[in-house]
């Protein structure tokens, strides 16, 4: 069933895991939450924390993809990138739920597609596709880059009026 998020009206849950967007390059050199680009920052602490923490492990895992490492190595930063994702998700539904946010549920779907989408990812790393970790790197610049300005900020933006 296809569902378009209620937020921004754009289309998340199209298994369109192989199209990116290359205009993201804010997160190639994105480091801790203090020096990331205004655009990517919400205003929250422990999210812009818990975003700092992901960027940083997209950017190990593109220093292994672009030195070409071991299969173990990738995975091993794929599994520490889907921990941080957990970790992070967890942190926003309970402050979302806290603050009764409207679209709390579209939010929480989205997050639920990037898991599908992910593990298609690691299926297709595991089966030695060519390329796959190419394009899951440009995946995660740009479903974070996205995630963030248009759902993770309009959440921040009805806490914080503004």
């Amino acid at each position: 069933m296809l569902r378009t998020c209620a937020q921004c009206n754009c289309d998340s849950s199209l298994p369109r895991y192989m199209i990116v967007d290359r205009s993201h390059s804010l997160l190639r050199s994105a480091g801790m939450a203090s020096s990331i680009g205004n655009q990517i920052l919400v205003g929250i602490e422990e999210i812009d924390n818990d975003h700092a923490r992901i960027i940083e492990l997209i950017r190990k895992f593109e220093s292994i993809v672009n030195t070409k490492a071991d299969t173990p190595d990738v995975m091993d930063v794929i599994s520490n990138i889907i921990g941080a994702f957990e970790t992070h998700f967890e942190n926003e539904a309970r402050i979302m739920n806290s603050a009764k946010y409207q679209f709390r549920d579209e939010h929480i779907f989205i997050h639920g597609v990037l898991f599908e989408k992910l593990t298609l990812f690691i299926y297709l790393l595991e089966t030695g596709d060519a390329g796959v970790d190419k394009i899951l790197l440009e995946f995660l610049h740009s479903w974070m880059f996205h995630h963030v300005v248009e759902h993770d900020k309009k959440f921040a933006q009805s806490q914080l009026g503004f």
